[in-house]
């Protein structure tokens, strides 16, 4: 499908593209080194390990979502001969 463009609207975009580089640019600086990142995050995980208890209780949302994603996969497989 070939979406069509007047010249301000590619203009526009072209823009936009140029703002989200520069935003994930000055992120990522602020971010620090990836192990500094890594190091949080299993802070966080222990943080809420040591609130919440191991394993995270599931919540009612990501149960349904899991069981859709579960039905349309044996969707999938009766309509295709359970390949």
């Amino acid at each position: 499908m070939m979406v069509h463009m007047d010249r301000d609207e590619l203009l526009q975009w072209v823009e936009a593209r140029r703002a989200a580089s520069e935003r994930e640019t000055q992120e990522l600086a602020r971010a620090g080194p990836p192990h500094d990142s890594f190091a949080r995050a299993l802070r966080l995980i222990a943080l809420g390990a040591a609130t919440l208890g191991w394993p995270f209780p599931e919540d009612a949302v990501t149960r349904r979502e899991n069981e859709q994603a579960a039905e349309a996969w044996a969707k999938l497989r009766r309509r295709l001969g359970n390949r």
